[in-house]
């Protein structure tokens, strides 16, 4: 029996239990966790900005969308792109709104959540750049990105959709070029390549992502291949031109941006950079508009040239204005003099590329914003995630020091006391960015194996004030009147705000209030002409048309004072002024056609047939031209159907008014 159990035992086949792959589910697992983490950062950056999904529409919206005739036009989808007439090319972004134009139309709502969706995306992405990067709390650094208070326009403003499209493009060909140099794999480089082509179609201020890959590069690597760029300068360069090219003829035109002489831009250039790394470790006082800080050279300068407009009330001393710029760039070189240590190192690549990807919106080159304001939130949205990596990896890796913390404190004190009045309920938070780098630098000397945790309550800490701020400053984009109102609150010399808050009024009716917000704007800048024609429309508008309005000679302007002494129908002084300005452009077709109806309200027809006939001629695609002529034609007794009559004798060309009419348009 035994042998026979042997043998049966012998002839079963051993069955051994299958191993698990513990590769595949460790995989596996790390999918999950990458998923929910994304999942968690996507949650974040889009539940902080809920309160911009009752945003409105703003300045600058309407050349984006709301009065954007190709967005509205079925053939806009390729007009976009081989037929522009933005001021700016960028047709990828144009093409997505021209989409949504056919979903919302003149809804807000739907614009609003796709920004919002759209930052989301953006912040994942920013966290995969920074894990293929290694650098240390990514995650982190990424959450903080994703409620920076500096984010806020970008995110909340329809018209900087640019921004966020942009930015995804701009983040995944780091992501492509990393794996090219990781790889050897010649799709990767054509990806990157290609990504950064959509990046710049999307916005041109991404323009010097070769330089950030060749910081990048160096970092990782100790060395650059020059011959790897090539294409990217290719594209780069050819993607500036064009942006520059739209900005002199498109957005500017004739107007002068005051960015002054070289000398001048220089200085600016360097204070604007400090301004823009004082938002980022400070945001507790961020504004919609800064205030303006340029103002004339004295006689000592070495250049004694004047600059291009009279000192602003809030323009601060000259020597001054070159000191942000001088301590910058004496820190890079102080860096760059010990590269050899990681530390600087790393201090040099980071603020590098935060600087790098800065240069084209420091001032150097004139940009149709700048005649508001020479800094921005949204300039710095591509840049802004260098110095919150830096700092955030800095404190992962316990290496901020005692003394550069009590630095910090102190410079986080001085402009916590220069701005407590307007600070409001960020007042709470101006204290933790003082006590908190004083605890942590406490913790470095006297228990340094508490780091962790002192450094954690830190973050947290700076991430829920960033969402409670973010969230504050995000209602502020709900209309016109609260965003300049917010404007002036934080900002009362601005000029711009007092005429944007004045012309939001004059639209909604409230004539006398709109007056005295323009008269604000004229008192602190009397030169402009554009201050002068809004007071004057309004002045008009409340009927008080005995007052003598006082403006620059401008076929625009001249044009628009017309229209509001026409609007309180006094039509003898519409008409001396619509031949004002015709006589500074004959080929205004609008003073021509309101001429012709403030002639024929005063019932010289005979005179306005000819000024509707010059208006078809200048723009036959008017439909007001036509209208008006036709209505002339008829009160003349004269079918504008019929067929031309022979042998009839009128002051004016009754055929060729006729054949005007009937030509196809």
């Amino acid at each position: 029996m035994a042998g026979d159990d042997t043998d049966a035992s012998e002839g079963q086949r051993l069955r051994v239990p299958a191993r698990p792959n513990v590769g595949a589910q460790r995989d596996e697992q790390e999918l999950l966790e990458n998923f929910f983490l994304g999942f968690l950062l996507f949650a974040l950056a889009v539940c902080v900005f809920i309160p911009a999904f009752n945003g409105g529409f703003l300045w600058g919206d309407d050349q984006l969308l709301t009065a954007n005739p190709q967005v509205h036009s079925p053939d806009g989808w390729w007009t976009l792109w081989l037929r522009p007439q933005t001021a700016d090319y960028f047709p990828l972004t144009s093409t997505t709104v021209w989409l949504e134009w056919r979903l919302w139309h003149m809804n807000p709502l739907g614009y609003h959540v796709t920004n919002v969706l759209l930052h989301g995306i953006v912040v994942v992405v920013t966290w995969l750049t920074l894990r293929r990067l290694r650098i240390p709390g990514a995650w982190v650094a990424a959450a903080i990105f994703a409620v920076h208070p500096v984010c806020v326009e970008s995110v909340a403003w329809i018209a900087e959709r640019t921004n966020l499209i942009s930015q995804i493009f701009f983040l995944m060909a780091i992501i492509g070029y990393l794996k090219f140099e990781e790889k050897g794999r010649d799709r990767y480089y054509a990806g990157a390549l290609i990504w950064f082509t959509l990046a710049l179609l999307a916005k041109e201020s991404v323009l010097m992502l070769p330089f950030v890959l060749m910081l990048l590069m160096w970092w990782r690597r100790g060395n650059v291949r020059l011959c790897r760029m090539i294409p990217f300068l290719l594209v780069a360069g050819l993607m500036g031109a064009i942006a520059v090219y739209f900005q002199i003829t498109q957005a500017i035109g004739r107007e002068q941006i005051p960015n002054g002489n070289w000398w001048q831009r220089i200085a600016s250039a360097g204070f604007a950079a400090g301004i823009y790394l004082y938002s980022v470790l400070w945001p507790l006082n961020i504004m919609a508009l800064y205030p303006d800080w340029t103002r004339a050279f004295s006689e000592t300068m070495f250049v004694p040239q004047v600059h291009t407009r009279p000192p602003a009330p809030e323009s601060i001393p000259y020597w001054l204005q070159v000191l942000p710029g001088l301590v910058i760039a004496a820190l890079l070189i102080w860096c760059w003099r010990r590269r050899t240590q990681t530390w600087a190192r790393e201090v040099l690549v980071a603020l590098g590329c935060y600087f790098v990807a800065l240069l084209p919106v420091l001032g150097f080159v004139a940009m149709s914003f700048m005649r508001l304001t020479l800094v921005a939130d949204h300039y710095q949205y591509i840049s802004i995630i260098a110095v919150i990596a830096l700092v955030v990896a800095a404190g992962h890796t316990q290496s901020l020091k005692p003394f550069w913390l009590c630095v910090a404190a102190l410079l986080f004190a001085a402009a916590t006391y220069f701005n407590w009045n307007v600070m409001g309920d960020n007042r709470i938070a101006a204290v933790i960015w003082v006590v908190g780098p004083l605890g942590l630098a406490g913790v470095l000397i006297w228990a340094p194996q508490l780091w962790k945790y002192a450094w954690t309550g830190i973050l947290a800490a700076v991430i829920g004030a960033f969402c409670y701020i973010s969230w504050g400053q995000a209602q502020i984009y709900k209309s016109e009147e609260t965003y300049w109102t917010a404007v002036l609150k934080k900002n009362p010399n601005s000029w711009q705000a007092y005429n944007h808050l004045g012309a939001a009024l004059y639209m909604r009716g409230d004539m006398k209030d709109a007056c005295s917000l323009f008269a604000k704007a004229i008192k602190l800048k009397p030169e402009s002409p554009e201050l002068h024609n809004d007071f004057a429309l309004a002045f008009a508008a409340i009927k008080q048309g005995n007052h003598r309005f006082e403006i620059k000679d401008d076929t625009a302007m001249r044009t628009n004072l017309a229209n509001a002494y026409a609007q309180v129908k006094q039509y003898d002084k519409a008409i001396e002024n619509y031949r004002r300005a015709i006589n500074m452009d004959d080929n205004n077709a609008s003073a021509h056609c309101n001429l012709g109806y403030s002639l024929m309200q005063e019932g010289k027809t005979d005179e306005a047939i000819p000024e509707f006939m010059r208006t078809i001629e200048i723009d036959p695609q008017m439909p007001q031209g036509r209208a008006d002529l036709a209505q002339a034609l008829r009160l003349k007794g004269i079918d504008p159907s019929a067929p031309i009559p022979t042998g009839r004798k009128e002051s004016f060309d009754l055929q060729k008014a006729l054949e005007l009419l009937k030509q196809p348009h």
